[in-house]
């Protein structure tokens, strides 16, 4: 029986299941009230650095599908450069101009070094050749299934000619390593 009341019966009733089962409860809130911040958390970081919520691969197929068809997209291979981690790399990307978004497939891509993470840069006629407009940043690897990723980019990218991956450190102080290439 749960019955609040004076120090000596508190101490009785302390040892009590139902004292123990409400802590259980309570823990249990607890932890799904933590689960569901940490969760909104991450949810508001990848929909901050990619401008919109990620979308499930089924989805993210259609949406290449659907670019590759638009009229005036463009898109191409990604080409291999002499880095011997890039050899089995395989996919490919399509950008519409037009919506100012695209599409990238790959597959076969190492998971970057520790402190690492994957750039996805566009080079635009318009813009300083030696910058490149980042469009995507990511620190996982693939496997056999192609790892479909939305790219995006806030400044506009007009007449690209090229789309290079780099592995770069994460804060963004050291060199650029340049993987791979479309060049378009």
């Amino acid at each position: 029986m749960c019955v609040s009341g004076l120090s000596k019966v508190n101490k009785k009733i302390s040892n009590t299941p139902c004292s123990t089962s409400a802590a259980k409860l309570f823990k249990v809130v607890s932890f799904c009230l933590v689960l569901s911040v940490v969760g909104a958390v991450i949810w508001s970081i990848l929909v901050s650095e990619r401008g919109v919520a990620p979308l499930p691969s089924s989805a993210m197929e259609a949406e290449y599908q659907r670019l590759l068809q638009a009229e005036g997209s463009v898109g191409g291979n990604w080409l291999r450069t002499l880095n011997p981690n890039m050899k089995a790399v395989q996919g490919d990307l399509v950008w519409s101009t037009a919506e100012q978004r695209g599409v990238m497939r790959i597959m076969h891509l190492p998971k970057p070094e520790r402190a690492q993470q994957y750039v996805v840069r566009a080079y635009d006629a318009y813009h300083a050749p030696e910058q490149g407009v980042p469009v995507a940043f990511f620190n996982k690897g693939t496997n056999e299934a192609p790892l479909l990723m939305s790219l995006q980019t806030s400044t506009s990218i007009t007449d690209p000619y090229k789309f290079v991956l780099t592995q770069e450190p994460l804060k963004g102080e050291g060199e650029k390593q340049i993987l791979l290439m479309v060049q378009l």
